[in-house]
Order: structure tokens, then C-alpha cells, then sequence
């Protein structure tokens, strides 16, 4: 009985208060500072004291501010009986430009708030960095480099604030490879005896025009984490670096034909020892020769092969896959390609390791540099002969030798009776070696048949990616797209050549003259200036269409006459 009163009580106090609710409440909208700088957020409160028709319409401030987030908080209170309402929404601007923006009335139903304005001044100067809560800093280096060379560019973010929800844009640039070098490095340091966090970003960078490379302004926005930062309600900072301008200057005119275009800081070339190999090296004895090519500023995949064009006297030789790997250091990138080849001496005597050598352009010195790995001379010795067997002694003759050492003949029917033995034991082996022969003829057959049905089929297989590729180069040629070219001639090269090893346009140098010269003519349209006419790929869809043509000469000359 006492709790159905209590209910009924409570019932009639909230129908005594409905109408003080449904009051219609009064609208007001502040900002947390008038003035503020240009690249800092201003918080807008809009407090209503009552019931709101309707959430605030926004959307007029969009024109001058971009709208960051936004909450909304609503509180109740019973003072002497009366109950009260209020209604608080926190929206986080960014203003959009400097100068006096105006934040006009805000609509909430039949409510609206009075106008407001907010003055956005300039960031103060480069020279005073030291006294803003965050800025960044981007170098680059070299500011003067060459096409496909490494430049290396590192961005700092210095904060003096904790700060909340950052986001740093990415580095983006046409026209250049970029490889991000290693982990964000975190550290502290003090500057005009103020101390700063720093989070430090490396790039890799390598044009691939000459020219100028601009890197455009980097933009970081973060939200500095305070007592309201549950409420998300935190400043928020948004600070942008200055431009960088690159050089880009193409390959010297003073760079040989022939050569792969290197352009690198350091490069060292040299022989991994062969060990015990060599010692007492005979003929027939096989030995591998590996040679490491390193390169300071240059990905694996920009260093040229190394065997292609050397020739081993005396050897049969049988190149293995080369193996390729990028490191990364503070410095940027180290190129690594090493390759190895089986070489078996045919022949006794002094014979030559050839040099190998590597021209590349050093872009410290501006000047051009050759690496090599010296020729030498191994000794190679014949190879041990075989130990003849010897011819077992006829039986006339162990006769007679038995006669003068004076040893008496066995019986004549011992004698037969050894001779019948020896005849079934030679049988038996006559019929054994002759099924062993059977056995090694059918299982020979089978496992050349198989194995020749597999290459069929690899054949089959490896003609279609050719002419897919073949295709797809054709069209590239004649719509005049160089890059794409440029991609797909390894791709074709490698399956029309049956050659793995072949990862780069580069290796195709001394295939034909005609390729050699397009090679020249593409090369030269993709890093030779900004001065070049339009690629036509007339003369690489030619100098391709003739590296084909004894191929196709070939199958047709092949086929079968019709019965």
C-alpha cells in the first residue's frame, strides 16, 4: 500500500513538471578564444537552457570552416521542485583561411543564436619555431641530383604537446619511385632551451624524369590531449612544412652507349674465394665462381648482370640465378646482387678467369668510375686414367704351366665335371645381365617419354606468355607509352629468350643491333631531358619483330607437309 503512494506521488510531481519542459528554451553560442592562428582549430558552443525543436543546421559554417567533429551533452537538475533542462553541443572548427571569418546565426528550430566572428592571423615566422607547440621540418639531399639516382629526404615532427588522433600525410610525387627507409625513429631533443619530442621519417626517393622535382608542402594534424580529451573536445593543430625544389639532371653526355646507367655514391665489386676448390683442380672437376656487385644508393633491381657477356676459355659453363636484396640504413638504400656460375675445365694447363668490370657514375664527384675484379690464371691438371683390367690367362696356357711346375692334371671327369659348371654359371649370367639390360631399356623409355611430354607442355606454356606479351608490347610501341615499355621488355625477353635472369631492358644490349639502337632511343626519351620529342615506338617494334622473325621462320619450315 505505502509503495503504490509512492508511485502515485511520483507520477503527479512529473505531470506538475511536463509544461515547465516543454518551455520553449533560449539559444546562446560562444567560441573559446576571438582570435587564434591559422592552422589551429576554434571550438564553438552552442548552449541551450530548456528544449531544443530541432539539432543545430550546421551547415552554413562550411563555407569558411571544415567541421573536425562534433558532441553533444545534456544535463537535468531539481532545485525547490522545479525540474530543469539544458542542451550543449561542442563542434571543433578548422577555418579554411586568415583573415576576419564570420560564424553566422545558427538555426535550431525556432531558435537561433546571434553571429559571431573569429580573426585567423598568420603562423608566426620560420625564425620563431621554437616557440610554437608543433611544426615540421623537411630536408632533402642531395637538392641537386641526377634521373634514377637516390635522393634521400627526411621529414621531423617536433612537438612540445601530447598530443592525440595525429596524422601525417605521405610523401606522393609523379614521376619517382619512393621507398620508405626503415622504422619512425622517436627521440628528444632541446632547442632554445626548450624541449621537444621528435618523430623522424626517411624516404628513399628516385626520379625518373630530369628536371624539376617539386615535393609539395607536408601536412600534420593532431589533436593536443587535455583534460576534455573523453569528450573529444581537445585543440586541434594542423601545421604544414615548406616546398622543396629538386634538380633532376639527366645522364651526362659523356656517359658511354654501352653501359648500363648507374648513378650511385659508392659501388664495390668483388670475387667471394672459392676455398679448397681450386687446389688440385682436374679435368672434368667442377668449381663456382661468384661475384658481388654492392651499390650505395641504388636498388637491387637497377645493378646489371655480370656474366652475360663473359667468356671462359677452356670451361663449360652454367650460370645459376642471380640473387638479389635491398638493404636499408640511415643513409638509405645498398643494392646487392650476386651471382654465381658453374664452371667445368674441359681441358689441362693454365687457364683464365677474365676480369669483370662495372662502369658507374659517381654523384659525388660528378665524374665517371670502373670497378673490377682483376683477371688471373688457375692451374687445371689432367684428370686421373683409369686402371686397366687384366685379361684372365686361357686355359692352354695355365696348362702348360702346371706341366713345367710339375702339378698333376686333375681327372678327366673332374674336368667335365667343372666345365659343365662353368657352362650353366656363364648361362645364368647371360640371362641375368640380359634382364637387367631389358629392365634399364623399358624404364630409359618411359622416363623420356614423360619428361618429353612435360617440355611439350612447358613449351605450349611458355609460347602463350610470349605471345601474350608480344601483344601487349606491340600495342605499348604504338601508342608511344615508354614507361610501359620499358616494363614489359624484361617480362617478354625473359620467356622468349628462356632466361630467368633477365630483369631489366638493360640485359638485352648485344642481342641485335637494331634492339641496341631502340634501346638507345628509349633510354634516352626517359632520362635524356625534358627537351626530347615524343617516343614513337616505330623503331623497338621493329628491332622486336626481326629478333622474332628466325623463330617463326623456324616453326613454319617445320611443319609437316599435308597427306
Amino acid at each position: 500500500m505505502v509503495m503504490k503512494k509512492m508511485r502515485y506521488s511520483i507520477m503527479l510531481l512529473w505531470v506538475c513538471l511536463l509544461p515547465q519542459l516543454a518551455i520553449a528554451g533560449t539559444a546562446t553560442a560562444s567560441l573559446d578564444r576571438s582570435i587564434t592562428t591559422w592552422g589551429e582549430s576554434v571550438l564553438l558552443r552552442i548552449h541551450v537552457d530548456g528544449s531544443a525543436d530541432h539539432d543545430p543546421d550546421l551547415n552554413a559554417l562550411k563555407k569558411d570552416f571544415q567541421i573536425l567533429s562534433q558532441s553533444q551533452s545534456s544535463n537535468y537538475s531539481l532545485m525547490n521542485g522545479s525540474l530543469s533542462r539544458s542542451t550543449e553541443w561542442s563542434v571543433n572548427l578548422m577555418p579554411k583561411r586568415q583573415g576576419s571569418l564570420n560564424i553566422p546565426a545558427i538555426s535550431l528550430g525556432n531558435m537561433h543564436t546571434k553571429p559571431l566572428s573569429v580573426q585567423v592571423v598568420a603562423q608566426q615566422p620560420l625564425g620563431s619555431k621554437q616557440e610554437q607547440d608543433v611544426y615540421l621540418e623537411v630536408t632533402a639531399s642531395p637538392l641537386d641530383s641526377y634521373v634514377q639516382a637516390q635522393v634521400l629526404l627526411v621529414v621531423k615532427l617536433f612537438r612540445a604537446v601530447n598530443l592525440a588522433k595525429a596524422q601525417l600525410t605521405e610523401v606522393d610525387l609523379p614521376n619517382a619511385v619512393i621507398k620508405k627507409v626503415g622504422e619512425d625513429k622517436n627521440y628528444e631533443t632541446l632547442r632554445a632551451q626548450r624541449r621537444f619530442i621528435v618523430t623522424e621519417r626517411r624516404y628513399a626517393i628516385f626520379p625518373e624524369r630530369s628536371g624539376t622535382l617539386h615535393v609539395p608542402a607536408l601536412q600534420f594534424t593532431g589533436q593536443i590531449a587535455g583534460q576534455m580529451r573523453m569528450l573529444n573536445q581537445g585543440r586541434v593543430l594542423r601545421v604544414q612544412s615548406k616546398p622543396l625544389d629538386i634538380e633532376v639532371a639527366p645522364m651526362p653526355s659523356n656517359w658511354p652507349k654501352s653501359e648500363t646507367w648507374l648513378p650511385a655514391e659508392n659501388i664495390s665489386i668483388e670475387e667471394i674465394p672459392m676455398g679448397d676448390q681450386e687446389e688440385h683442380l682436374k679435368v672434368g672437376e667442377p668449381l663456382t665462381r661468384t661475384i658481388e656487385i654492392r651499390a650505395k644508393g641504388l636498388t637491387a633491381e637497377q645493378l646489371p648482370t655480370l656474366f652475360s657477356h663473359t667468356s671462359y676459355k677452356g670451361f663449360k659453363q652454367y650460370p645459376d640465378k642471380p640473387e638479389l636484396r635491398t638493404e636499408i640504413e640511415d643513409g638509405g638504400v645498398i643494392g646487392i646482387r650476386r651471382e654465381k656460375v658453374a664452371l667445368i675445365p674441359t681441358s689441362a694447363g693454365d687457364l683464365v678467369m677474365p676480369e669483370i668490370s662495372v662502369a658507374w657514375w659517381n654523384t659525388k664527384t660528378h665524374t665517371i668510375q670502373k670497378t673490377k675484379v682483376l683477371r688471373r690464371t688457375i692451374t687445371v691438371q689432367k684428370s686421373d686414367t683409369q686402371t686397366q683390367i687384366p685379361v684372365p690367362t686361357t686355359q692352354p696356357v695355365l696348362k702348360e704351366a702346371q706341366k713345367e711346375k710339375g702339378v698333376t692334371t686333375p681327372q678327366k671327369d673332374s674336368e667335365n665335371h667343372q666345365e659343365g659348371a662353368i657352362l650353366w654359371q656363364s648361362l645364368a649370367a647371360f640371362f641375368a645381365i640380359a634382364w637387367l639390360l631389358s629392365m634399364l631399356i623399358w624404364r630409359y623409355t618411359f622416363v623420356a617419354r614423360k619428361k618429353s611430354i612435360i617440355q611439350d607442355d612447358q613449351v605450349a606454356g611458355t609460347a602463350l606468355d610470349v605471345k601474350k606479351l608480344y601483344k601487349s608490347l606491340e600495342k605499348a610501341c604504338q601508342s608511344g607509352h615508354a614507361k610501359e615499355v620499358i616494363g614489359l621488355l624484361p617480362q617478354w625477353a625473359s620467356c622468349f629468350f628462356k632466361d630467368d635472369t633477365i630483369i631489366y631492358s638493360g640485359q638485352l644490349k648485344g642481342k641485335s643491333t637494331e634492339l641496341d639502337q631502340a634501346l638507345l632511343e628509349l633510354e634516352t626519351s626517359l632520362y635524356g631531358g625534358e627537351n626530347n620529342s615524343p617516343w614513337q615506338g616505330g623503331m623497338m617494334l621493329k628491332a622486336i619483330s626481326e629478333l622474332c622473325a628466325p623463330t617463326k621462320k623456324a616453326q613454319a619450315s617445320g611443319l609437316k607437309p599435308l597427306a
